[in-house]
């Protein structure tokens, strides 16, 4: 018997829920084996970054209306109109893979051993010459983009990053370093630029999205590690000895 193509959308489109909620509960049984320190991390900066992104998309429309309101050809006026559409119809996938995501780093980093993580920090992302030689012009515009704002908030962020590590650290049987904490500015843009791979938009419209993602999650950064560690100390969490190259 034949199948009508509307049908198989439907039973694509089940089966996709079906994961997705397979794939939901798997995590949150994950997320229950995590310390109470770590899920208490874990549960305020998912918190912030659930109210941060839905601040990015609550301003994409304006910030992609004005660029298409200066635009100098039709055609280009157009390209930024259709990434609204496109940005709007997935947004709410966007924002939960970028949830997800952040969560996946937190069961698959923390829960980690000591020699599963390297014990220093090092840009891993730092663009490699040899490397760009292969990569299309749109996706080194993207990857330029990303490496400008994660290297920038990693040093403002350093010292902070590095307490917070050493803090974890002092209360879990991990010897995690700087560059696994699931909560540095290369996680954060992993997770997104993961989420925002299922547009199919212009770079100058992608651009503009990694503008937003900089302003409303990267920048707010220094606030979550502040909330962060005054709940660790109103837990009774004590502040950790800092590194000796931070002393």
């Amino acid at each position: 018997m034949t199948i009508a193509s509307g049908e198989t959308n439907v039973v694509t489109l089940q089966t996709q829920r079906l994961s997705r909620a397979q794939n939901e509960a798997d995590m949150k049984q994950r997320l229950g084996q995590l310390s109470s320190s770590l899920q208490l991390i874990f549960d305020l900066s998912q918190t912030h970054f659930k109210g941060s992104i839905q601040t990015l998309f609550d301003h994409i429309d304006d910030s992609l209306f004005e660029l298409a309101d200066r635009a100098e050809s039709n055609l280009e006026q157009n390209i930024f109109f259709e990434s609204m559409r496109e940005i709007r119809i997935h947004r709410r996938d966007m924002e939960q893979i970028f949830l997800c995501n952040i969560a996946i780093h937190f069961v698959n980093v923390l829960t980690s051993r000591s020699g599963d993580v390297s014990s220093d920090f090092q840009d891993r992302d730092s663009l490699d010459i040899d490397d760009l030689s292969l990569v299309g012009h749109e996706d080194l515009e993207e990857l330029v983009a990303i490496d400008s704002l994660v290297k920038k908030s990693w040093l403002k962020n350093k010292s902070a990053i590095v307490v917070l590590t050493a803090r974890i650290n002092s209360v879990v049987p991990l010897n995690l370093s700087e560059r696994n904490n699931p909560l540095t500015p290369r996680s954060l843009a992993d997770s997104f630029v993961d989420a925002a791979s299922v547009l199919s938009i212009d770079i100058k419209a992608k651009l503009v999205l990694f503008k937003l993602f900089d302003r409303h999650v990267i920048q707010e950064l220094p606030s979550v590690f502040k909330f962060v560690d005054q709940a660790l100390t109103d837990q009774g969490i004590a502040a950790a000895v800092l590194p000796r190259r931070l002393q």
